[in-house]
Formats: C-alpha cells, sequence, structure tokens
C-alpha cells in the first residue's frame, strides 16, 4: 500500500535530507564542517499534538533540558523551544559552523547503542520507523536515512491490511480503487484478492445492459420503475438516472414510446401514450413489435429498445426469459386496470341530445346496423326508423356521434380506471380510490326496550341502567329508540344491516368543467340517483346535502383487444344510460341503444359464441364499446371486464442456468441457499453484505455496503480501514501504529502525533532542545540535539 506523508511531513523531510547530507559530509571532512541555509519552518496543526508520556527508544543520554555546555559559545537553561544560535554571537567567528553535541534518534545514521531499528532521517511517527527509531508495523526499513518502504502493496494481488480489496492492478473503475482501500459501486471482490466482477443490480444507480434506466431507488411512477424498466411516459439519461416526461404527439418517439404519430388520441394505431395498437379494421388484428401484445412473436414488452430482455424485433435476448402471465398489477398495492377512453362534448343544442320527452324503458334497439365502418364506427340504419323511435336526426348526425368534428363536437382523451372486483375480472367505481358506491341506509330494528331511569342519570357503573343492559345491546340516554326528547334512559339491543355496496358509479359526469369541454356551466343540470343504485330517483342534493350541477351531453368510445382461445372464456358487463353498443370483432354483440333508464347486459366470448364473431383460435380480436349520455337527469355507467389481461412481457435474466445473467446476483445452476452460496431467485443466501452479521461465520460487521470506507465494514465482513489497524490512512490520519497511546515519537489516540521532535515543546528524557524548526545549523538540531561550536 502506498502511504503518502502529506504536504508538511514531505517538506519536512526534503529539508531534513539536505541538512542529513550535509551532516554527513562534515563528519568525514572534520572540522571543514559545511553551511546550510536556514529552511522553511514546518508547522504541525497544534491539534495534533499532545504531552503523552516517555516511550521506548530515543537518545536521554544526553543529559536533561538544564544544560550546561562549557568551552562553547552555549550557556544556559533550556525549558522549551531552542537554545540561541552561538553562530548569532556578537562575538562569533566569520566561519563560525555548528555540530550536534552527540548522535541522536533521527540524524539518519544507525549510530546509537544499543543500535537503533531504523533511522530515517526524523523523529515523526506513521512514516515506518517512529519517532523513537522502532520500525512500526507493515514496513521494511533497509537504507538509514532513507524513507521505510511499506510490506502492504497496493496491486500484488493479496488483501493486506488495511486494504479493502487488491486486484493486482493501481486503476480506477475496475472494482477496486487505484489505493486499494475502496470497493467501486457495483462491484463484488474476491477476499483473498483478485480481479472483480461486475455485479448488474437494479437501484445501484447504474444503467446495465439489461435496464433502461436506474435512478438509485426501487420507487414507482418517477419515470424509473422498481424493476428499473422506463416507464410509460418517459425517458431517463445519465447515472444515475435522471428522468423526465415525454410529450406523446411531438413526432419524436423517445423514452419508452413506440410509436408518435403526432397526436395524443387512442384508436388510430398509437395509442395515447404513444404506445402501437394492433390493426383490427380487416377481421382479426395485426400485431406490430412494440405494442405490448405477443402476437406471432417470442415477446413484447410495449418497447422497442434492445437490452432489456426482449429486443426491438420482439425476440428474447440471450440470458434472459420473458413471461406476459404478470398480473396487471403490483401485489399489495390497488389492483387497476387502466384503458384509454375517448370522450367527445356537445352541446344539448345537438338534434340528437336531449330529447324532450322520455323514451322507451327498455331502450331502442336498432338504431346501430350489425357492422362497424371501415373506419371502425357504428353506423346508422334506416333515417325512418331512427327518427321516429331513438331520437336520432339522420345517419350524418349520428356519425357525428364519435368522429371529431370541429364546432359540433370537442375531443377529450381520459383514462378508465378499472378495480379489481375480486371475482378475476375489473370494474369501475364511484370513488377515486376504489371505493363502492353505498346504497341508501338501511332501516334500524330495535330489540326489546326496557326503561331504566331518568334522562340524565347516565350510563355508568352505578346507574341502574347497568345491571340490564342486554347481551349485545346498550344503554341510551335519553332513550333513542323512543326519540331523543323522550325523558327516560333505557337499553335496547339495535340491529341494523349495513348499506349495499355496488360497482360502477350512479354520477357518471367525466367532463364536468373540464377546460376543454363544449358545454359549460350554465347549461348543466342536477342529477338524480336510480333504483339500480339504491334510491328511487333522488337528487344528489337530498343524499349529500348540497346541490350539484352536471354537464349530461356526450359520447365516449373505449376499445380493447383480447387473444381468443378456445379453451377460455372472456366477458364485459355493462350497465349504463343512455346509449351502448358492444362490437366483437366489428360485429355487433350488445345493443342498448336509446336513451333510457340504466339497463344492463353482458357479452361472452368462449368456444360457443364463436362463430358469431368469426373467431380463429389463438387470434388477437378487438372489443369496442361506444357509449352515449344524452338526456338529463341521470348517468350511470358501469364497465366490466373479465378475461382481458393482455399484459406486455416481462423479461427477466434466465435464473438457473447456471451463468451469472443480468440481474442476477449468483448463478450457481442449483440455486438453494447456504451460507455465501446462491438462493432460489439467482440472490446471495445468507453471505457477507446481506447486512446482517453472521456470527457464527466470524463476521465481524456487515453494513449491506462493505465497500472498505475508511471506518466501515471491507468486503470480507471485518472492519475495513481505521484508526488502529497500524496502517496510515492519509486522508483521515497522521500515523496509525496499531497502540496509539500517545508515546513519544509514537501516535495517540484518534491517530494523531503524540510529542515528537519538532512540535517546540521539549520532552524530557528524549529531547535536549526543541526550536519547531527541524533544522541544523540554528542551535538544535533537526534530530532536538543542542548543537555545539565545530572546534577548530
Amino acid at each position: 500500500m502506498k502511504i503518502s506523508l502529506g504536504p508538511d511531513r514531505d517538506r519536512l523531510f526534503s529539508m531534513r535530507t539536505t541538512v542529513i547530507s550535509c551532516f554527513v559530509l562534515h563528519a568525514s571532512l572534520g572540522a571543514l564542517g559545511c553551511s546550510s541555509s536556514p529552511a522553511e519552518r514546518t508547522e504541525i496543526p497544534a491539534d495534533t499534538t499532545s504531552a503523552g508520556t516517555n516511550g521506548m527508544g530515543g537518545n536521554p543520554s544526553a543529559g536533561p533540558n538544564n544544560v550546561a555546555v562549557t568551552g562553547n559559545v552555549l550557556t544556559g537553561n533550556i525549558t522549551n523551544g531552542g537554545p540561541p544560535n552561538p553562530c548569532e554571537a556578537e562575538d562569533a567567528p566569520d566561519d563560525c559552523e555548528l555540530m550536534p553535541s552527540g548522535p541522536a534518534c533521527g540524524d539518519g545514521e544507525i549510530n546509537l547503542d544499543p543500535p537503533e531499528p531504523c533511522d530515517d532521517g526524523n523523529s515523526l511517527p506513521g512514516d515506518g520507523c517512529s519517532g523513537t527509531c522502532v520500525i512500526e508495523p507493515y514496513h521494511e526499513c533497509p537504507t538509514p536515512g532513507e524513507l521505510c518502504v511499506s510490506t502492504i502493496i497496493c496491486g500484488d494481488g493479496t488483501v493486506g491490511p488495511g486494504e479493502a480489496c487488491d486486484d493486482a492492478n493501481n486503476d480506477n473503475g475496475d472494482g477496486c480503487n487505484s489505493e486499494c482501500n475502496l470497493v467501486e459501486l457495483g462491484f463484488r471482490c474476491p477476499r483473498e484478492g483478485g480481479s472483480c466482477e461486475k455485479i448488474p443490480f437494479c437501484g445501484d444507480g447504474i444503467t446495465d445492459s439489461n435496464e433502461g434506466c436506474d435512478d438509485g431507488d426501487s420507487e414507482n411512477l418517477d419515470g424509473c420503475d422498481e424493476n428499473c424498466r422506463l416507464e410509460i411516459g418517459f425517458k431517463c439519461e445519465g447515472e444515475p438516472s435522471s428522468c423526465t416526461p415525454t410529450d406523446c404527439g411531438d413526432t419524436l418517439v423517445e423514452g419508452a414510446e413506440s410509436c408518435d404519430d403526432g397526436n395524443a388520441v387512442p384508436f388510430d394505431g398509437c395509442s395515447s401514450i404513444c404506445r402501437s395498437e394492433p390493426a383490427c379494421r380487416s377481421g382479426a388484428c395485426t400485431s406490430s413489435c412494440g405494442d405490448g401484445i405477443v402476437l406471432n412473436e417470442d415477446c413484447d414488452d410495449g418497447n422497442l429498445r434492445n437490452g432489456d430482455g426482449c429486443s426491438d424485433q420482439c425476440s428474447v435476448e440471450s440470458g434472459f426469459v420473458c413471461s406476459n402471465e404478470v398480473a396487471p398489477c403490483v401485489e399489495g398495492e390497488p389492483c387497476t386496470l387502466v384503458v384509454p377512453i375517448v370522450f367527445r362534448d356537445f352541446n344539448e343544442s345537438h338534434g340528437d341530445f336531449q330529447p324532450p320527452f322520455n323514451g322507451p324503458e327498455d331502450g331502442v334497439p336498432g338504431i346501430a346496423q350489425d357492422r362497424l365502418d371501415a373506419d371502425g364506427k357504428p353506423q346508422a340504419t334506416t333515417n325512418a326508423m331512427i327518427l321516429e323511435e331513438g331520437y336520432v336526426n339522420s345517419a350524418a348526425t349520428f356519425a357525428e356521434w364519435y368522429r371529431d368534428e370541429d364546432v359540433v363536437n370537442n375531443t377529450i382523451v381520459g383514462e378508465l380506471v378499472l378495480w379489481d372486483n375480486d371475482e378475476d375480472g375489473f370494474v369501475n367505481r364511484y370513488g377515486e380510490n376504489g371505493e363502492r358506491w353505498l346504497g341508501v341506509e338501511n332501516p334500524v330494528e330495535w330489540g326489546e326496550i326496557t326503561r331504566c331511569g331518568e334522562a340524565g342519570d347516565g350510563c355508568g357503573e352505578d346507574t341502574d341502567c347497568a345491571g340490564v343492559i342486554p347481551d349485545g345491546g346498550e344503554c341510551y340516554d335519553p332513550c333513542e329508540p323512543w326519540g331523543e326528547d323522550d325523558g327516560s334512559a333505557c337499553t335496547a339491543v339495535r340491529t341494523q344491516e349495513p348499506q349495499e355496496a355496488y360497482d360502477g358509479t350512479p354520477l357518471f359526469y367525466p367532463l364536468d368543467h373540464h377546460p376543454d369541454a363544449l358545454t359549460q356551466p350554465a347549461d348543466y343540470y342536477e342529477a338524480q340517483v336510480t333504483p339500480h343504485y339504491g334510491y328511487n330517483w333522488t337528487f344528489e342534493e337530498d343524499i349529500f346535502g348540497e346541490a350539484t350541477l352536471h354537464n349530461f351531453h356526450f359520447t365516449s368510445e373505449v376499445h380493447y383487444w383480447f387473444q381468443y382461445n378456445e379453451g377460455d372464456t372472456v366477458q364485459l358487463d355493462f350497465l349504463g344510460d343512455d346509449d351502448v353498443w358492444v362490437f366483437v370483432n366489428s360485429i355487433l354483440a350488445l345493443d342498448l341503444g336509446g336513451w333510457h333508464p340504466p339497463l344492463d347486459g353482458s357479452v361472452t366470448v368462449n368456444a360457443a359464441s364463436a362463430d358469431d364473431y368469426d373467431l380463429e383460435d389463438g387470434r388477437v380480436y378487438e372489443i369496442a364499446i361506444f357509449h352515449a349520455e344524452r338526456q338529463t337527469s341521470g348517468s350511470s355507467f358501469k364497465l366490466t371486464l373479465s378475461g382481458f389481461n393482455l399484459t406486455p412481457s416481462f423479461c427477466e435474466g434466465d435464473c438457473g442456468d447456471g451463468e451469472v445473467g443480468p440481474g442476477e446476483e449468483c448463478d450457481d445452476g442449483m440455486n438453494d441457499g447456504g451460507y455465501d452460496e446462491c438462493a432460489p431467485g439467482c440472490v446471495l443466501g445468507p453471505s457477507c453484505g446481506d447486512a446482517i452479521v453472521q456470527e457464527p461465520y466470524e463476521e465481524v460487521c456487515d453494513d449491506g455496503v462493505n465497500d472498505g470506507a475508511y471506518g466501515g465494514c471491507a468486503p470480507n465482513c471485518q472492519l475495513g480501514p481505521h484508526c488502529g489497524d497500524a496502517v496510515v490512512q492519509d486522508e483521515f490520519e497522521q500515523c496509525d501504529d496499531g497502540i496509539n497511546d500517545g508515546g513519544y515519537g509514537e501516535c495517540s489516540a484518534g491517530c494523531v502525533l503524540g510529542p515528537f521532535c519538532g512540535d517546540n515543546d521539549v520532552s524530557a528524557g528524549f529531547e535536549e532542545c526543541d526550536d519547531g524548526a527541524n533544522e541544523d545549523g540554528d542551535g538544535c538540531s533537526a534530530a532536538c540535539k543542542i548543537e555545539i561550536v565545530v572546534p577548530e
């Protein structure tokens, strides 16, 4: 491991190298000596020093701090700092030279008795040779006067003390960083050293080849879902992914879009969310790759992106398996099926809207022809029949109901949310969170009523009522069964059946106050709730206590697709008013035409009805629902789809093939678990990295990251680099001898320097002086020895 000394210590050692060289030359030439210019003073931060106690080593033989040197310029007491420089005295000779008073630890020579284990020419700990000239852990000091060498080598392929990994190089970006002290995000490195391996997983903020995005979290509805798939309506860029909405209708196919025809209107080949739609005008539908329907394809995930398991040619990519059996909702969340719906808003002045009289209660069958036209729209029958009973002026005005016609109507695209009805189907509901409509509250029935006291006495334990409450009964004060004004308290058993709950809604007004609606609030009407929803044509005001006015003049259009299989049954149930027509494979299957009270009907598609709709086994067909709300004062709507469950392909790594594929943490072919083995689902079983300390397997720590960051946990679930591991981590530590008890020339608690030569504080028994300069030739040597004048 490379040990950097930091700018202050590097500068100090550079300065000392010059002084040491000069001193060695002086020893060789005797009185000739050598002079050196004063070097810049090296400052050690005040908070890195402490008094500490005497440590082992050093050179205490030079005498105490109260020093008297006779025969030289220097005499006096030294208590702190350094002595005066005798060569700066007024009577100093011009060629005055100084020399240390004797050998010392830090002078760069092995010259003490007994010999020092090392002397690197300085008195600082943390560089391999301590301030008392003791070799520090994990170092070798072969050459006196030169820096020691760490025996922990980053890049040798062996994970040594203080290393989080070692992949036999000093490169970044391959899993183990250049300092061998951090496992990089998205990698797993072997405990004993060697090459790291990339682990693609959703949520690491790195978009791998099998992901459309990775925003670093597992949240849905933010553009990148919990499976790192692009969500409809978004595009994502960067790492971690930053997702922004796409603009369906701008003609640019981007993000999760598989088409963009320049508008956001569905049922024209490109849906309102820019997903391709099947083409169904000529019978059985033809499906294109990217529409989310698997038809003569290996897979179809609803987009044209490669690398996510299903290619842009709708073939399964290597290392993946794809399925279409995934439910359209997430377990544990409200299950919904969202289908696009097109509304067209009309004014009541349109000739076919707001009839002046009531239509037949059973509707007017026969308004629409038996087949859709070439555009997939209903077409009217003979004008005379239409005008007489159906209140439709002509085939031309009828054609306006489901086509975009400027001035005549305004087209508004919406969504119809269908909720899981717990009967293998999906249905719309009254509440925005799937709450069912509750009918009128059933009347209360009272059992035997017993007077038990005067009103105001209460129902506490000390009252007469307390002892006569029947099983399942309550005390009422005043007596509620006899009226709140009754002057007594009583007991009684109260029974009341719960309100009946209904699917669908009796208040279907999706265009109320819509900014694009044609009908203005001045033309809104009051609404009534029909017996189909528990009331008897009761005004909304009487139910909720306030009047609400509504837009009653609009049509709606829904298309959905299903694959016909001989052994399956799909069913559509409908209840509503006014007109409703359902077509299967463009053939009329349900006719509830005319304005009328709510009517219900059903369409079943199975082997018995296949011939009625020209269905072939295994082919995809369209079911189309056309509805109109034309007259006040009620608007009910219930649509139930059962068996119409077409979901895009969901692709994931082929777990069990014995190869670690995209999105897998592991794959040993068996995947039966065990410590540090692969478990079902191709995820690691109990192992280092699961954020659980597995004590039976000698794990000391496990923070779930285990990247070897300083103060954290290493990949082997042992402590990572930290103060006390006897390895200096320069970014965080000044020193680390593994003990850190603050002895002289050693390391203190917190991995900061203890007392040392150069801290400007004389340590008795180890230093004769300390001027904080660590320079030779200024009266106090770099080894904190008093310097004396060289004898002539």
